[in-house]
């Protein structure tokens, strides 16, 4: 059922690059966020050798100088795929949760966030200084961002003319995606988060959204109590497994794209 939840997430925040090899999604982003550099293996392929398409994504990785990554769903295919990276020396990374609510059941919000449908350096610059992103990171967003075809807004919600909380909201389908919902650091434990999140749920649900999905590292409490509070609900779980970067491994495998 929430199979196409996922695709909304890959959707929503899209990749620099996405190659398609049998049934899995290979994504780039200059290494920038998990998410967005990642395989994401979601289709079934008749006929897949799986070991040997896992050693041409750690070639694409490695040939970029970054770790290779997958991310691991309910909807994994292969369903034994986390045993074999577990075997190929694959870490365990980032057990998280996508969550979703009926925006019926959202609360109207207290205080009124600015939002804008375009794009924002304002935006952009106050929400990387809330999550310490370096020059390289904040080039890349503006890149993943600006490349943006789905509606979306840009939040930001002030007190006393400051600006304390930063948010994204993407539309899809008649759901509402949250994306880099952030909190001043010293803005924090004051209610500003969810007056944030309900902003967002509002402008969704005056657009034609009826529900909305984020997604929530599982060891991150605050946000996870701060969801629970607005009333989001389990969905499903998934977790990366990483394996690092290695300059010296062989970059020269190519799998037969009818192996």
């Amino acid at each position: 059922m929430y199979k196409s939840i996922e695709e909304l997430t890959l959707n929503s925040w899209p990749a620099e690059q996405t190659l398609l090899l049998q049934g899995w999604l290979v994504r780039y982003a200059s290494g920038f966020t998990k998410r967005s550099n990642s395989v994401s293996p979601l289709y079934d392929y008749a006929g897949r050798d799986t070991e040997a398409l896992v050693r041409t994504c750690e070639t694409y990785y490695n040939e970029r100088g970054l770790d290779s990554v997958f991310k691991l769903t309910p909807y994994t295919s292969p369903g034994n795929l986390d045993t074999i990276l577990e075997e190929r020396g694959y870490a365990y990374a980032d057990k998280s949760g996508v969550r979703g609510i009926d925006l019926e059941r959202a609360a109207l919000p207290r205080l009124t966030a600015t939002l804008s449908e375009e794009w924002s350096d304002d935006w952009l610059a106050g929400m990387a200084a809330c999550n310490r992103l370096s020059p390289g990171q904040i080039e890349t967003c503006r890149r993943i961002m600006r490349s943006q075809t789905l509606r979306h807004a840009y939040f930001t919600l002030h007190d006393g003319g400051i600006p304390v909380a930063y948010g994204l909201g993407v539309i899809q389908h008649g759901y509402i995606g949250l994306y880099d919902i952030v909190t001043g650091e010293n803005c924090r434990r004051k209610g500003y988060g969810e007056q944030l999140v309900l902003n967002i749920l509002h402008w969704g649900k005056q657009n034609g959204a009826t529900h909305s999905y984020l997604q929530v590292v599982e060891s991150n409490s605050a946000a996870v109590r701060l969801y629970d509070k607005i009333g989001y609900q389990p969905l499903y779980s998934y977790w990366y497994r990483v394996k690092k970067y290695d300059p010296g491994q062989d970059v020269s495998f190519v799998f037969s794209p009818d192996s």
